[in-house]
């Protein structure tokens, strides 16, 4: 299972098939998410994080910290 299948399951499984079908995977800094969408919520953003979490914990990778505003 390739990384993003597990970051798709997991949203998937928090209910938000509509963010998992959204994402997309960048294979630098040993991937990441992006989301194909114009604007999330907060809330919506900390799904994605721990959906990538997740994903780069597959890959045997710690998680991306990233700014918060």
């Amino acid at each position: 299972m390739r990384a993003v299948d597990i970051a798709h399951a997991a949203l998937c499984e928090a209910g938000r098939r509509d963010l998992a079908d959204e994402i997309l995977w960048f294979e630098d800094d040993g991937g990441y998410l992006e989301v194909d969408s114009e604007i999330l919520t907060e809330d919506e953003w900390q799904l994605v994080n721990r959906a990538e979490s997740l994903a780069r914990a597959s890959l045997g990778l710690p998680p991306i910290e990233r700014a918060t505003r």
